[in-house]
């Protein structure tokens, strides 16, 4: 594809581009908002440069912004549906069609507003394609890659570009099964994943590889709260009364607030998505929140997290207010109830609504090193 000119038309943009392999020029109109509004992105470009269309072609243009891939694609000879979450861009993308395409061209391509698969119905594309945001975190490409593989037909194939390479390989290998990667200067790479069956790679849970990491002091805590509570009102929230979920409801949102806890995170690398997380209190010595999962659990990833928090900690001991349900758990990790009771099951407190047993477990500690004693992580943490 080769620029030849641009020009500004009051608020919208208009350029010339050639698209290789066709017998014509086509001109994009744009406009601020619309990405990549003054020229075509190298990115596409490298894109278009790794994918052939055919006339057989059933091709998905999956955030088409103005439009320059569906219409490549339908003048191949492709049946083509664009959509785009933004409203102007499927109207430039439309407006393009119209000022680019012969009318047996325009007749092979639908258009959809849809913020991702919402509201593409049809699926058995042999072919999708697309740009998607990579400044922002990854949740959007993780909507794409999912619905691309429940979208696509057995044997078609999604091609992605992007500036990301790790996140995206390990992604799209776990999905489906496998992926082609080239790098195509300019720090972009283009991916290519081929539907060989009708599950996807990860249906299988033990496909995963978790790692665990601090969580930078001072990073913005909404990620690993929204986890937090997320996995409180699916595993939780049932079985407390409206009183207590108020209260822990008000603590994660205070939370948001003023930086009263330290982060560690349990993350699936090949998923690309939080599975565990760990908050403490700002000196390291009380364990205020420990979250996992509900696929997850039963696999040590609770246990790792809290060793995590007695390597990193200078304290002398940690202290936990503990949910009865729990209990075990932290007996397990070689916690003890402050208060052991008649029984010897702790004794439950309760205040605004929140019932909890108070536990601590004194730390052992190399009398050399000031280290404490737990098993080094490994650097390859299949779980």
């Amino acid at each position: 594809m080769t620029l030849e000119t641009v020009k500004e038309i009051n608020t919208e943009y208009e350029y010339k581009l050639k698209t290789a392999g066709l017998d014509r020029d086509l001109v994009i109109k744009s406009a601020e908002g619309i990405f990549s509004p003054r020229r075509a992105d190298k990115g596409t470009e490298a894109m278009l440069r790794e994918c052939r269309f055919e006339e057989t072609d059933n091709v998905l243009d999956l955030g088409c912004g103005a439009g320059i891939v569906g219409m490549t694609a339908a003048i191949c000879g492709a049946k083509v549906t664009m959509c785009d979450i933004d409203p102007t861009a499927v109207r430039y993308s439309s407006l393009n069609v119209s000022n680019n395409l012969s009318p047996a061209e325009s007749a092979r391509i639908s258009l959809f507003v849809s913020d991702a698969f919402d509201n593409i119905n049809e699926k058995g594309f042999t072919k999708i394609l697309s740009n998607p945001p990579y400044h922002t975190d990854f949740s959007v490409a993780r909507r794409f890659i999912e619905g691309a593989f429940t979208h696509l037909c057995v044997g078609g194939t999604l091609y992605m570009v992007t500036k990301r390479l790790e996140w995206y390989k390990n992604k799209l290998t776990s999905v489906f099964g496998g992926v082609k990667v080239k790098e195509a200067g300019d720090g972009y790479y283009v991916f290519c994943a081929e539907k060989r069956g009708g599950t996807p790679y990860n249906a299988n849970k033990s496909h995963s590889l978790v790692k665990f990491r601090p969580v930078p002091e001072g990073a913005d805590p909404s990620g690993a709260l929204d986890f937090v509570l997320n996995v409180f009102q699916k595993s939780l929230a049932h079985t407390w009364t409206e009183e207590g979920i108020n209260t822990f409801t008000n603590l994660i949102e205070h939370a948001r607030i003023l930086p009263v806890f330290r982060y560690f995170e349990a993350y699936d690398d090949i998923r690309g998505k939080t599975v565990g997380i760990l908050a403490a209190d700002s000196t390291l010595s009380h364990l205020s929140l420990l979250f996992v999962d509900a696929a997850y659990r039963s696999r040590g990833i609770g246990k790792r997290l809290v060793e995590m928090l007695e390597r990193e900690t200078s304290s002398i001991g940690l202290s936990v207010n503990a949910e009865p349900s729990a209990f075990p758990f932290y007996l397990k990790i070689g916690f003890h109830p402050v208060n052991t009771g008649p029984d010897g099951s702790g004794v439950i407190d309760e205040k605004d609504g929140i019932r909890s047993v108070k536990l601590y477990k004194k730390l052992k500690r190399d009398k050399n090193k000031g280290q404490v004693f737990t098993p080094a992580a490994s650097a390859d943490d299949r779980t």
